[in-house]
């Protein structure tokens, strides 16, 4: 199966990552943090799309999804690669606790000013860009690395909405607010900072 641009074998639960051309490989491989690199055990895997179509997406599980890119991330930065945005599609769900980015198409190198340069073609109808990237109308393009946490906030508040039924009609600040006691709250609402710059990806 695919998730993102990767390609996951699976052999009596022993799933197998396939090589993959991309500059961007190694580093993403060591990223995952797996002990046997591009192998590893597992119950279950799915995309974050089709996993939302059956289970419940809660506050618990969102803690879940941010405290495993937050790791895997922040391997990334620390060789100079950021994310440009995601899709659900994007990322995988392992055993309905772990989630991994796994679209290197989505990766790009970082320049000494923390910006990435895209330079394809991307679809504007995504219902997870954020407003820069609505707005623009230019390829290529420079975005600053934190622009991105705006897309994984609102990937993870439509995530909420589309598997509880009290919040299918309810706005993001709205479910934000809802969740405004919880440490949760405290990372979205840093991540959708109008400023981009003031946008962090913060664990409380």
């Amino acid at each position: 199966m695919f998730v993102g641009s990767i390609n996951i074998e699976n052999i009596e639960n022993n799933f197998s990552i396939q090589l993959n051309e991309s500059p961007f490989f190694d580093i993403f491989i060591e990223s995952l943090q797996f002990p046997f690199k591009k192998n590893f055990f597992a119950n279950n895997i799915e995309t974050l799309d089709n996993y939302i179509k059956t289970k419940n997406f809660s506050i618990y599980t969102a803690e879940k999804l941010l405290f495993s890119l937050f790791n895997q991330i922040t391997i990334l930065h620390e060789n100079s690669i950021s994310i440009s945005f995601l899709e659900l599609s994007d990322i995988l769900v392992i055993d309905n606790k772990y989630f991994y980015i796994c679209n290197l198409n989505k990766f790009y190198k970082l320049d000494e000013n923390n910006n990435i340069l895209i330079n394809e073609v991307y679809n504007k109808k995504s219902p997870y860009l954020s407003p820069f990237f609505v707005n623009n109308n230019y390829i290529p393009f420079y975005s600053h690395c934190n622009d991105f946490y705006f897309n994984l906030a609102l990937i993870i508040l439509d995530c909420i909405r589309k598997t509880n039924y009290l919040f299918s009609n309810l706005s993001n600040e709205d479910i934000l607010n809802y969740y405004r006691y919880t440490k949760t709250y405290n990372t979205l609402k840093i991540c959708l900072s109008d400023d981009i710059i003031n946008r962090q990806f913060i664990i409380f």
